[in-house]
């Protein structure tokens, strides 16, 4: 039999959290709910229990996550952001994730909440990272550092600023309207994939 055991970290874990680190220890999964990532990150990251978590991904343990619980496992996450973000002055506000996924930036709730121009906005900014837009009841699955499936309903939307020519982000006019030049767009459903390493989806089969 499974044991599922719930982690309720009220504060921030730290070398005092004997019980936690029992808990997670031997683990061969974990799974990040949803609700606020800064939460997440503020009462987790740097912490030994956090190391813990790591070192079970490394293992080859599965390490998963919904709504703010996907955006977290990433080096950089949204933490908050007009859902149509369209000018060079409006705040989108970054922080470090928890770091199990580098070369990506996670948006959740991506269709249904219209947040492709939150999403160019970020990847505008952070053209090294690719920008996936997870819809819900719908997940990416990453077989191997560079490559993700897509499972699921509705639809993953790739954003790749990488080959961008253009754009006026830096400049000072803030209430002028971001441009950007030669972003790639990318929607893919159930069974299609993503290589980020070379930019290039796969339809599924």
């Amino acid at each position: 039999m499974q044991d599922i055991v719930h982690l309720n970290l009220a504060h921030r874990a730290d070398d005092a959290a004997v019980e936690e680190m029992q808990l997670v220890k031997g683990a061969r999964a974990v799974f990040f709910t949803g609700g606020d990532q800064l939460k997440i990150t503020s009462k987790l990251g740097g912490s030994r229990l956090c190391e813990e978590i790591h070192a079970i991904y490394e293992r080859g343990g599965l390490i998963a996550g919904t709504s703010a619980g996907a955006s977290v496992l990433t080096e950089t996450m949204i933490v908050t952001g007009d859902d149509r973000t369209h000018r060079i002055g409006d705040a989108l506000q970054l922080s470090p994730g928890l770091g199990f996924i580098s070369g990506m930036i996670i948006d959740q709730h991506f269709g249904e909440r219209g947040r492709v121009g939150r999403l160019l906005g970020v990847v505008v900014q952070n053209p090294r990272a690719v920008g996936i837009g997870i819809d819900e009841n719908t997940a990416i699955v990453i077989k191997t550092p560079e490559c993700f499936e897509v499972i699921g309903a509705g639809a993953v939307y790739v954003l790749d600023a990488r080959p961008m020519t253009h754009t006026n982000i830096a400049e000072d006019q803030k209430e002028a309207t971001l441009s950007a030049f030669n972003i790639r767009l990318h929607l893919l459903s159930e069974g299609d994939s993503f290589d980020v390493e070379d930019g290039t989806p796969h339809a599924r089969g």
